[in-house]
């Protein structure tokens, strides 16, 4: 069986992090270690979990911002075959990591990720509800019901869920830190799951599941239309296309999101043009 380390991520959610690593302690496939990387925090996690979990979990810090970075710090410090990864604020169904394992080993992939179930402070606005789109923007992320390979630009795996080969990284694959617009709404996952799957072959795995949270400030308008506005931006800084659904992208709270996505799309592309003249 190959070893597996798990890295989590976290800045300032003290009792979210908490209960993330406890799920990962109940583990049916145990992983081998577990890093949380403490990314510039100043809520005291990193002594709440040396208290709560001594000798169970490593922690680390990393004073760059960005949860890229965080990530890499784990990937540098990490010994398992399979370096998997969950965000802080997001809860691992107990049999996550075997789930995870068994899709690596059937397939021979080299990275494999699963569903973000939504973890919901209130419950969502039925607009919200109905949006594939909208859905994933706020971290519930999911492909469907039916493992599948990753296929076309279109297919990513979210960062709250996913797993890779060691060999990934090894080949020197780094989650890339995106400087353009704000830290807070990232594109690290999907550039990332989408060059890996360039290299060869990632998985769905739609039984690997974790309980993500989405807070009640995220099922706003203004929330989406500056995710959109943002994911366009980061687009043209990792040079990926637009990619629209036509018809789906048309009509509803995607037309919505499109539009603003698209104009984000141009200020940067047009920002950039500018700057290199």
């Amino acid at each position: 069986m190959a070893s597996i380390s798990v890295v989590v991520p976290t800045r300032d959610r003290r009792e979210a992090v908490l209960r993330c690593v406890a799920s990962l302690l109940r583990q049916s496939l145990a992983a081998d270690e577990i890093l949380v990387v403490d990314n510039g925090g100043k809520d005291g996690s990193a002594q709440a979990l040396k208290s709560r979990f001594a000798g169970r979990v490593r922690v680390l810090r990393e004073p760059r911002g960005g949860v890229a970075h965080a990530r890499n710090c784990g990937i540098e410090a990490a010994n398992g075959e399979i370096v998997a990864f969950i965000d802080d604020d997001a809860i691992a169904d107990d049999d996550w990591l075997e789930r995870l394992a068994a899709c690596l080993r059937e397939t021979g992939a080299l990275g494999v990720g699963g569903p973000a179930v939504a973890l919901w402070e209130t419950p969502p606005p039925p607009w919200i509800a109905r949006s594939s789109k909208a859905l994933s923007s706020i971290g519930a992320f999911s492909l469907g019901s039916e493992r599948r390979r990753l296929d076309g630009p279109r297919d990513f795996l979210g960062g709250a869920n996913c797993a890779f080969r060691r060999e990934v990284f090894d080949a020197g694959q780094r989650f890339l830190f995106i400087s353009t617009g704000r830290p807070g709404f990232g594109m690290e996952d999907v550039e990332f799951s989408t060059r890996v799957g360039r290299l060869g072959p990632v998985y769905y795995e739609p039984s690997a599941r974790v309980f993500h949270y989405i807070p009640r400030r995220r099922l706003t308008l203004a929330y989406l239309a500056a995710c959109s506005f943002d994911n366009g931006r980061k687009k043209v800084a990792v040079g990926r296309p637009l990619l629209p659904r036509w018809r789906q992208d048309w009509r509803g709270v995607d037309a919505w999101m499109s539009a603003f996505s698209l104009a984000g799309y141009a200020v940067e592309s047009l920002r950039r043009g500018i700057a290199h003249e």
